[in-house]
């Protein structure tokens, strides 16, 4: 029996027959659009774009552009706007489902979803991860709701959360310039220039910028270019059939042969037996 009450939403007013889950994006367009409410459902959004107010648990939340929040079942919250440009894109399904994320992915967590905070967990993330949520979801508005749309939704959501921590907490030290361009040279059109496009990217000195990646990654300047075009090269090894010179040549390296005596440096063999052996494999 539903435990009803005025101001709870309940899933099954949104989701129709055999749906698992409800999607939708809302602009909050003034200071009362939504009335206080709890769910019986699981709530995650994030800011597509504008700035407002998150409401909730008794206190006042700024939400800005990109920020993601996950809403328990319990949660009291609500939405305003001063600026009436609030956009968020909401994703709601039912708690038998977060029972099996938490079993399957996150037996021992209390982030996210399982936080016994007095608030949500709460994060922001780039605008690319934004983008790329949102191209999900209306991609997913378009097919069956099923457990295979959903779970391929939130999966990609939580690894991206994942990841992006993951990401600040190795960059904690990092110089925002070189956390910038690390980030820019890992794109084939600049490692390909090697030592001069890193510098271009930094606009520092070589000399700064050794200090730098010495200190932060523990690793020369060289080193550094090499572990990104190798880490290019092992991949065109193992899912193409692009030629070596080619691989070598797209890497940067002017000479076959240095590209050779660094693969077999860095993998202990030669592009040659790594293709073979990793290409039987998959």
């Amino acid at each position: 029996m539903n435990t009803y009450t005025p101001n709870q939403f309940l899933l099954k007013d949104f989701v129709k027959g055999t749906e698992q889950f409800h999607l939708s994006r809302v602009n909050i367009s003034g200071l009362g659009d939504l009335s206080f409410h709890t769910h019986d459902y699981a709530e995650l959004f994030w800011v597509e774009s504008g700035s407002g107010i998150h409401h909730i648990n008794g206190k006042t939340v700024a939400l800005r552009p990109y920020d993601v929040v996950m809403i328990r079942p319990t949660d009291l919250h609500t939405f305003s706007s001063p600026k009436g440009d609030l956009t968020i894109v909401n994703v709601a399904f039912y708690t038998s489902t977060l029972d099996y994320y938490k079993s399957r992915y996150f037996p021992d967590s209390d982030s996210y979803f399982w936080t016994d905070k007095e608030l949500p967990y709460h994060c922001n993330l780039r605008q690319d991860c934004i983008s790329r949520f949102t191209a999900r979801v209306e991609s997913a508005m378009k097919k069956k709701h099923s457990f295979l749309q959903l779970d391929s939704l939130m999966l990609h959501i939580f690894r991206t959360i994942l990841n992006e921590q993951q990401h600040v907490t190795e960059n904690s030290q990092m110089p925002p310039w070189l956390i910038n361009a690390i980030e820019q040279f890992k794109r084939p059109e600049n490692f390909i220039r090697g030592t001069e496009g890193f510098i271009e990217l930094c606009n520092r000195s070589q000399d700064y910028i050794g200090r730098a990646l010495k200190k932060s990654l523990h690793k020369t300047l060289t080193s550094y270019i090499n572990e990104v075009r190798m880490e290019y090269a092992v991949t065109q090894l193992t899912m193409t059939n692009m030629p070596i010179k080619e691989i070598s040549s797209r890497c940067g390296y002017e000479s076959l042969a240095h590209f050779y005596f660094i693969f077999r440096k860095t993998y202990h063999v030669s592009p040659h037996q790594y293709r073979t052996h990793n290409q039987k494999i998959v």
